[in-house]
């Protein structure tokens, strides 16, 4: 009988084990397809960025090819495009809080998203999501120009809120900043027409260390600018 009794002990013993392992690796199965399915959505929000920012070059060069002029720069908005627009000065520049509509850069949105005919914003302040397009990691694009001496025209940027007049606040990682960069052009932060920089518009920092990407971090420190031109 009690032979019959440490029998049994021994297999529940090793059933128990049995159910452990198999339990164990179960959950790192669960592990793993949750980490690979959360790279693959970070990987579809970053090639996001990529159609957004070739979407709205697109629509900027449709915009001065029918009309002459720069979003929000555009003198006859309200009579060629909608009748609640408020116009343009045709200077050629831009400039302002890019989250009002009555400066420059955040007319520029209301110009360019009436003419793919949306419905010109009705508040006389933008945010992301309303007024000005969103992104999937967060903030959105706002419009700056000439950011640093050798970054002269007009760039796209993408950004967090960093203030209620600045749309550059940190908002990628250096990993992510640079997955878009070399996407899209050399990969370097610090030339060509897609950049990146630290808060405060600065060349050196939690984003980049040494003219790169600082992949030490993976804290979000980026803001990045694409050139309204790709060549």
């Amino acid at each position: 009988m009690n032979q019959i009794l440490k029998k049994q002990r021994r297999w529940q013993k090793g059933v128990g084990l049995v159910e452990i392992a198999i339990a164990l690796v179960v959950i790192g199965i669960l592990i793993g397809a949750a980490l690979q399915g959360k790279h693959l959505i970070d990987q579809a929000r970053l090639n996001a960025v990529i159609t957004d920012v070739q979407k709205i070059r697109i629509n900027i060069q449709k915009f001065k090819e029918k009309y002459g002029f720069l979003p929000g720069d555009f003198p006859y908005a309200s009579r060629d495009i909608n009748a609640s627009l408020s116009n343009g000065d045709g200077s050629g520049t831009l400039s302002g809080n890019p989250f009002l509509v009555s400066s420059s850069n955040g007319r520029f949105w209301a110009h360019l998203n009436a003419a793919e005919g949306m419905i010109p914003p009705s508040s006389s302040t933008l945010n992301y999501g309303d007024g000005l397009i969103s992104c999937g990691l967060g903030g959105g694009y706002t419009i700056v120009s000439n950011p640093l001496e050798d970054m002269s025209g007009l760039w796209i940027v993408l950004g967090s809120k960093a203030n209620d007049s600045s749309g550059e606040g940190p908002l990628l990682t250096p990993e992510q900043a640079q997955y878009i960069n070399k996407k899209m052009d050399n990969g370097a932060p610090l030339t060509g027409n897609v950049r990146s920089l630290d808060a405060d518009r600065k060349t050196t920092g939690k984003c980049i260390i040494d003219g790169r990407y600082n992949l030490s971090t993976s804290e979000k420190a980026c803001v990045m600018y694409f050139n309204i031109d790709e060549s």
